[in-house]
């Protein structure tokens, strides 16, 4: 958006929205629709899906901290870690 078009009267209002930007408004209710739904699915309900089928609840538990873990970017830190380390075993070894 331009500096023009913020001193038009309609500017920032829900008449421009719907009026001028109703698909990008859409899409974006849908991305946030999706997204919610996909949290629900893995936090929520594969923790009742897992247990409704027969595992240890400290099983599920277990499983559900390794996913929490992975998916907060634990894999990211944990994999740099272990490639650190391993370029640091590889290097000593190239030296000496």
């Amino acid at each position: 958006m331009s500096h023009e078009d913020s001193d038009k009267e309609e500017s920032g209002s829900l008449k421009e929205l719907f009026k001028n930007h109703w698909k990008t408004f859409l899409l974006v209710v849908g991305y946030t629709s999706a997204g919610s739904l996909s949290f629900y699915a893995i936090t929520v309900y594969s923790k009742t899906y897992l247990t409704n089928i027969g595992i240890d609840s400290q099983t599920v538990g277990l499983i559900m901290t390794g996913w929490y873990f992975y998916s907060d970017g634990g894999a990211a830190i944990l994999r740099d870690f272990i490639r650190q380390d391993w370029l640091k075993n590889r290097c000593c070894c190239l030296v000496v």
